[in-house]
């Protein structure tokens, strides 16, 4: 048999009324009586349910109330007397030291006490239990199919007699649906009367909080950065249970480390106890390795296990409905990717109810749908070139990457690390050579001294810049190119440290500003943009000129920059005093000689 994929919460829309008046509809009362037929029509989103209507209590409707209260057909003498036992030993009815049904003996003087219940639905919820434990076999009155009107299913139950029924879905008359929930209610039926069902499937949501207290399921990170998660669901109905384990399964991707700083909340109160931690299993449903502080968690799943959620909440007071908060961290790691989305999923494993024709089925347990967060991270691409973009590739030079949104940064191209044994000498230049400085004929004074030696390393490993907050790295030595790796959305600086040897260097840093855009249509994944700017507003943020290039290439996954540098020298034309001087120096030369000729002359010609 296909088994239920959803909870199928308790749903316990208690409509229990007794000498208060009805809080469902129904007409004025017809003439009572024990043989007076009423018809009880239940509305549902959902079809395929089998609703039977089972009497609790019956009497006599007189006076705007029902009186001469007795048990029903569906319970009688023998079922009440064990009902009362099991009320009256129920901790859950202890108020102020003593059981509530403590001082009842008749079906009158249960329902005079439920009268006093009002809408705590905990309190319903525990009655509906006891009394479902002492039911006949057999409904007193059954639907059969239903109808479909205004968007509800219409299901129709005919009883005979004024009374107290309790509605409910027939043993495993569900187990094969996918959506609804397990209904039962409790009603006064003196007339025809309509109810409609409160359907609540067992569900949970998870999403990130930023540094502000923000709620959202997609954002930008740097590797790195710790990432907040909140977990929420609701106490389902536990009464139909003995036990009741649950498990929050959760499902990082690789390029995310969970940090084992788990808090559980429910109903506003921190649980500290009655659940363990561990790594998901292979196979099955409920762990086996324990969390300690030694796992290694980066990119494996974990699940949260609550033995048993109905013990617990016995233990701790909270009731059916109330939130269930879980928090804990991840941290974004070396493996976190820049080609899509870096996503962390959540989902509740849950006791499905027990197939009364396999009751003897282990592990018999149901899943949520997952909800997913999703986290971006991105990288630069510099590519160096000669004299104009479409020149030829340069090697030699050396940049620097300092930005707000970095903390651990991996780059890929080359770098000099000081070795004993090295090749590579380093010049005053801040350029590399492989011409040792005691070979005849070279110039030991453009080698930087002591004669240092240097390892050429091509390499691609993360730096960590949380200190420092920044990266210098060279470019690639082959094809020009340099990639800053891990970040996330903010403004970056690109500064060139070192330019080739017989090119000029930049004069200004290159700036960059980056942001993710997230989708306007669901299963769209979120859209990265990246501009170069020069100024920005009062506020700090970054002026885009119009019609700006975007820099972020689709292709590639990556922000591309190209960095051109001029070969020869440069007279300087902005920032400074310009090239303007030297035609104006130039200009007085000359006047100045000419003058001086001409002076010259004159004292010549007066001798």
């Amino acid at each position: 048999m296909k088994r239920v994929k959803k909870l199928l919460s308790l749903v316990l829309a208690m409509m229990l009324v007794l000498a208060m008046g009805s809080t469902v509809m129904a007409g004025a009362p017809t003439t009572p009586g024990a043989d007076t037929t009423h018809t009880i029509t239940i509305k549902n989103a959902y079809e395929g349910h089998v609703y039977g209507a089972y009497q609790v209590f019956s009497g006599t409707f007189f006076e705007g109330k029902l009186s001469n209260i007795k048990w029903g057909a569906s319970v009688g003498d023998a079922g009440g007397s064990t009902l009362l036992g099991y009320l009256q030993g129920d901790d859950t009815f202890v108020k102020d030291g003593a059981n509530v049904f403590a001082d009842c003996a008749t079906a009158e003087g249960v329902a005079d006490v439920l009268a006093t219940f009002g809408d705590n639905s905990d309190l319903l919820n525990a009655f509906a239990a006891h009394v479902e434990k002492v039911l006949s076999e057999n409904p007193v009155g059954k639907s059969n199919g239903s109808t479909e009107k205004d968007g509800k299913f219409v299901y129709e139950i005919p009883v005979v007699g004024d009374g107290y029924y309790l509605i409910k879905d027939e043993n495993g008359s569900m187990l094969d649906d996918e959506e609804s929930s397990f209904t039962k209610l409790i009603l006064e039926v003196v007339d025809d009367v309509t109810a409609e069902t409160k359907v609540e499937a067992l569900s949970v949501s998870k999403k990130i909080v930023d540094k502000d207290g923000n709620e959202t399921t997609l954002n930008s990170v740097s590797v790195g950065d710790v990432i907040d998660f909140k977990v929420e669901s609701k106490v389902p109905a536990m009464y139909n249970y003995d036990t009741y384990p649950l498990i929050v399964r959760d499902t990082p991707s690789e390029g995310l480390t969970f940090n084992k700083d788990v808090k559980v909340t429910i109903g506003g109160k921190e649980i500290t106890s009655g659940y363990k931690i561990y790594l998901t299993p292979a196979e099955g449903n409920r762990g086996t390795e324990e969390i300690t502080a030694d796992t290694d968690m980066a990119g494996k799943s974990f699940q949260i296990e609550f033995d048993d959620l109905k013990a617990l909440q016995a233990a701790e007071g909270f009731a059916t409905d109330d939130l269930i908060e879980i928090t804990y961290s991840a941290t974004v790691n070396d493996a976190a990717v820049t080609s899509g989305a870096n996503t962390n999923s959540v989902k509740l494993i849950y006791p499905k109810p027990v197939d009364p024709e396999n009751p003897d089925e282990k592990d018999p347990f149901g899943e949520t749908p997952e909800s997913k967060t999703e986290s971006y991270i991105t990288k630069i691409q510099l590519i160096k070139k000669a004299d104009s973009e479409d020149g030829e590739a340069l090697s030699g030079a050396e940049f620097k990457l300092t930005g707000t949104s970095m903390h651990r940064v991996k780059a890929t191209g080359i770098r000099f690390v000081p070795n004993e044994a090295g090749a590579y000498w380093k010049l005053k230049d801040n350029t590399y050579t492989d011409t040792d400085p005691e070979t005849e004929g070279i110039n030991k004074d453009n080698y930087v001294t002591p004669y240092e030696r240097y390892d050429r390393v091509e390499y691609e490993e993360y730096v960590d810049t949380t200190e420092q907050k920044e990266i210098t790295a060279w470019v690639d030595e082959t094809n020009g190119e340099l990639i800053f790796e891990g970040l996330g959305e903010g403004k970056y600086e690109i500064t060139e440290i070192t330019a080739p040897n017989g090119y000029n260097k930049l004069e200004t840093p290159i700036k960059i500003w980056i942001t993710l855009e997230k989708p306007t249509e669901a299963g769209k994944e979120a859209i990265w943009k990246a501009y170069e700017y020069t100024e920005e507003d009062a506020d700090g943020n970054p002026i885009i000129a119009e019609g700006s290039k975007d820099l972020f290439n689709n292709e590639k996954s990556m922000v591309v920059y190209t960095v051109v540098n001029k070969s020869g020298a440069t007279l300087p034309s902005t920032g400074g005093i310009g090239t303007t001087i030297f035609y104006v120096l130039g200009g007085i030369l000359v006047v100045g000689a000419g003058i001086m000729l001409v002076v010259k002359k004159r004292m010549s010609s007066e001798k």
